[in-house]
């Protein structure tokens, strides 16, 4: 059975953003807003099909559909519309976003459920793998 990601997301932990920022071109103030930010994601998912919306300070708010296997663009932090496709990895248990005409610095994304309530995304580029945890939002956090 496939994971369940729907939910409003706040990251929680951070592990190794500042080397995969850096070798995604992301530095000075930009480069520490954007590992002292905790931004928020938020998903929506029908079996095969999501939206994802994330909020930070260094890219603003960006919106994605898409249904797992097939390619969709998206900006990315630059401002340059990429392309990505989407799969399932380890046994329909992760959720893998990667980059198809990216400079080899732009990270593959692996989304895992730890429970019902974290959620750990993992950033995986030019050899440097960064993880970052986020907590699911109840009515009383929002």
């Amino acid at each position: 059975m496939k994971p369940n990601f729907a939910g409003l997301w706040q990251a929680e932990t951070s592990e190794n953003l500042e080397r995969i920022y850096k070798n995604m071109g992301i530095i000075g103030d930009a480069l520490e807003i954007a590992i002292n930010e905790s931004p928020k994601i938020e998903i929506r998912q029908s079996g095969e099909y999501f939206y994802i919306k994330t909020e930070s300070k260094v890219v603003g708010k960006v919106e994605v559909s898409f249904k797992v296997g097939e390619i969709y663009e998206v900006p990315d932090h630059r401002w340059r519309n990429m392309k990505h496709k989407t799969s399932w990895v380890g046994g329909g248990k992760k959720l893998q976003i990667r980059p198809l005409n990216g400079s080899g610095s732009d990270p593959i994304h692996v989304y895992e459920m730890i429970g019902d309530d974290k959620l750990v995304m993992y950033l995986h580029a030019l050899g440097e793998t960064a993880k970052q945890t986020f907590v699911k939002q109840t009515d009383k956090d929002k």
